[in-house]
């Protein structure tokens, strides 16, 4: 795995008096884990949800997470991936792994086109013309295969989650509708059909 994948960065405590600088490495993308360290600092034993996890690793926003003991949900549509997260986490009994996509409704044997651009597949869509824009533009292959499409309601009432202090959202920007914070919720476009959920707290969306 390439260094530019990784970050690492400081995390600043005061203890006794004492300035402590703890050096951290950095998962994620866009560096979003600095705030997740500070949005969480106060928060034990969370508990996530990670749309559009990919290998749980490189560019994920949940794995730091997970090294301080959160337990959570992930969910990814890629095969390829899946076996990565489920191999990753096979001693974790806090995570829960899915292999489907998240929708506003339930749907088998979907169109879904992966990438073959690089290891991380991560241009992986079920957006058929999004795959031709980006075949078009780097001249990479897509394979076509078949994924199921979960309501996601439906997926956290399977595993009876009521409680989500943090959700990462992963995803076809076109599938997912406006995703709107206020006061660190979220309406999402499943909102309706979530009232069942009595909190849900940060969220970071990133998408194509």
């Amino acid at each position: 795995v390439s260094q530019s994948r990784y970050r690492v960065y400081g995390l600043v405590r005061f203890s006794r008096n004492k300035l402590i600088l703890k050096l951290t490495m950095d998962y994620t993308q866009y560096g979003e884990q600095s705030f997740l360290a500070n949005y969480t600092e106060k928060i034990k034993s969370g508990f996530l949800v990670d749309i559009g996890a990919a290998d749980g690793v490189i560019h994920s926003n949940s794995k730091w997470l997970i090294e301080q003991g959160w337990s959570g949900l992930l969910i990814e549509p890629n095969k390829y991936n899946f076996n990565k997260l489920v191999n990753l986490h096979q001693n974790n009994n806090k995570i829960i792994i899915e292999n489907c996509g998240c929708s506003n409704e339930t749907l088998d044997n979907v169109r879904f086109f992966i990438n073959k651009n690089d290891d991380l597949e991560q241009c992986s869509t079920f957006d058929e013309q999004f795959s031709i824009n980006v075949k078009n533009y780097y001249n990479c292959e897509y394979v076509e295969t078949t994924c199921n499409l979960v309501k996601t309601s439906e997926l956290f009432k399977k595993h009876n989650i009521k409680h989500i202090d943090f959700i990462s959202i992963d995803a076809d920007l076109q599938a997912i509708d406006p995703v709107i914070p206020a006061d660190r919720r979220i309406l999402l476009p499943w909102a309706s059909d979530l009232k069942f959920i009595e909190k849900i707290g940060a969220c970071i969306v990133t998408g194509k």
